[in-house]
């Protein structure tokens, strides 16, 4: 997912060239995400997982409700990076009635968050 907007950014830990998650100091990071699929048919859905040089997580998926909500992909996870390489991104699948689909832009839909909760 092309995020390309920070709310801050203390340390310019991410890239919004290459829409990445890279730290440059060791440690433990809570990393949070969720997005949307503007579509609310029962036969919409979406799944976002954050991939990178680490691991992959996948966050809990999600279908539409009729037309009453749209369906929601988000997730936590603690993930160790070694200061240097690791890096992580938010990729995500999903699908409605027509076959394709999209994510639902602005920083209230679509986001990943990262923060250092104990330095290695």
């Amino acid at each position: 997912i092309q995020l390309n907007t920070k709310s801050f950014d203390t340390h310019n830990f991410f890239d919004t060239t290459n829409f990445q998650f890279n730290p440059t100091i060791a440690g433990y990071y809570l990393l949070s995400w969720s997005i949307v699929n503007p579509d609310a048919s029962a036969s919409s859905y979406i799944q976002g997982d954050l991939v990178g040089t680490i691991t992959t997580k996948s966050g809990a998926a999600s279908t539409g409700i009729s037309v009453v909500m749209y369906p929601r992909s988000s997730g936590s996870v603690i993930i160790y990076f070694n200061g240097s390489n690791d890096l992580m991104s938010l990729y995500t699948y999903g699908g409605t009635s027509s076959g394709s689909y999209s994510v639902l832009g602005g920083p209230a839909q679509a986001w990943l968050s990262g923060c250092l909760v104990r330095a290695a």
